[in-house]
């Protein structure tokens, strides 16, 4: 049993307790998995429901814009950090706009040389790879942490001076942790495909999903994945669309048909043949699609009721709520990715939809940013990374809703309005008065004039 002590500060890794326990046992051996991924990579690829939610999340990701900055003020860097992408009306917008500016100054991308270290960082920000572009990228990122729990980017560096050139998502349902000591507790990873390939762990970068799989192998650096937490659920669905193809291929047939007197069942040689015809005449009959159709039996029957009619069995309701439960897994509002209501007003749909960006995308798209920028942009290149959430057009205000609410201020002018919405002023001398003095003869007092006080 470990002694309970206080933790300390200690950065000696030979005094760190944690690590002496959880790597007591995975000394430069790999990593057991906590569950059958496998499974999991499988269900992603066969079921529509669960490849809708991972789909639906994963293109919202791709679509975020890399930008890269260097800081004006340290402090007000620190707030634009803070509150990049937590907009949530026009006013925040704006405000945020202004402590954007303040803050930091914007390289662009498209404005970087393509001569030397700029170069490299353009071409890391725009095709990370020969196969895949950013957004690509950022798909299977996105993709492989649902599925399995974990993310993993590799860095393939050159030979002279050890800097990245491309950047790859490694299929994490595929690749195996191998363990070292206390001392290092990882060493390397292993993709276990159709062929193994190892790489370095100082070559690799991983982001992980918080996982309860706390045992002395270090199971719970694989993360906890969604489906695993879906996986139930997933599974009524299916056997709910199960009953509702069995209904359609039957006719809904739900009765069975016997002899209603023993005795008439012939025995000895021929009742095998008997149970064989009765076997074929009923299956021949319930394959009907016609669930009224008739079958003619040579002697009285007894008919027994085996299950209930497709309409009482309720699976359209209990598709319904595994849906919302799935969605509430993933933190995506149901209505947003299955169009699940119908009745939805145009501003409750926009106002799901916000939610599920912040909520359901948002998140992964914030623990990107964060180690992208402490891991590979900021050693490699010097400057500062973060995500552009200008891109999304869902958070972006509707501009004729904005102006209607200034129908009910008549004591701003019209250049103070379109001042509020970045628009350029009017030369018109009654843009710069309030409608409502415009008929008014009303002259402002002039105290520099003789006799004023």
């Amino acid at each position: 049993m470990m002694e309970r002590k206080a933790l300390n500060n200690s950065t000696q890794i030979s005094d760190n307790n944690y690590n002496k326990v959880i790597f007591e046992y995975a000394r430069n051996i790999t990593i057991p998995k906590n569950s059958p991924v496998w499974k999991y990579a499988e269900m992603y690829n066969t079921n529509a429901l669960l490849y809708t939610l991972i789909d639906f999340k994963a293109l919202k990701v791709s679509q975020a814009k890399p930008m890269i900055y260097k800081p004006k003020n340290k402090g007000l860097e620190k707030e634009f950090r803070k509150w990049n992408g937590k907009q949530s009306d026009y006013y925040s917008q704006k405000k945020f706009n202004q402590l954007k500016e303040a803050a930091v100054e914007e390289i662009y991308i498209n404005d970087l040389s393509d001569i030397g270290e700029m170069r490299r960082l353009k071409k890391l920000l725009t095709r990370p790879n020969e196969w895949q572009r950013f957004n690509e990228f950022l798909y299977s990122l996105s993709a492989f942490q649902d599925i399995s729990g974990w993310s993993l980017m590799y860095g393939a560096k050159d030979s002279l001076k050890g800097q990245y050139v491309n950047l790859y998502s490694i299929p994490t349902h595929q690749t195996e942790i191998k363990g070292g000591t206390q001392f290092e507790g990882i060493t390397g990873y292993v993709f276990d495909g159709d062929y193994k390939q190892a790489f370095l762990a100082e070559d690799c970068v991983a982001m992980r999903t918080f996982s309860t799989k706390f045992d002395r192998h270090g199971s719970h650096l694989y993360g906890q994945s969604k489906v695993k937490a879906a996986y139930s659920e997933l599974m009524t669905y299916i056997s709910a669309r199960e009953r509702e193809y069995t209904a359609f291929e039957t006719g809904d047939s739900v009765n069975v048909a016997t002899p209603k007197n023993a005795d008439q069942v012939p025995s000895g040689a021929d009742n095998d043949t008997f149970w064989q015809n009765l076997k074929d005449k009923f299956f021949k009959s319930i394959r009907q699609k016609d669930k009224h159709s008739t079958a003619f039996f040579g002697f009285p029957i007894d008919v027994v009721n085996i299950a209930s009619t497709l309409d009482k069995s309720k699976t359209i309701e209990a598709k319904q709520e595994i849906k919302e439960i799935l969605s509430s897994i993933f933190h995506i509002s149901d209505r947003v990715v299955f169009n699940s209501s119908t009745s939805a007003s145009y501003n409750n749909l926009k106002e799901d939809t916000k939610t599920s960006l912040r909520n359901g995308v948002f998140p992964f798209l914030n623990q990107f940013e964060e180690t992208f920028h402490e891991m590979v942009i900021k050693p490699q290149f010097g400057v500062d990374f973060a995500i552009d959430y200008d891109c999304y057009e869902e958070l972006n205000p509707d501009v004729v809703t904005e102006m209607g609410k200034f129908k009910d201020m008549p004591f701003l002018s019209d250049n103070e309005i379109r001042e509020w919405f970045n628009f350029a002023p009017l030369k018109d001398p009654k843009a710069d008065i309030p409608e409502k003095y415009w008929e008014d003869v009303i002259q402002p007092l002039d105290l520099n004039v003789d006799g004023g006080y």
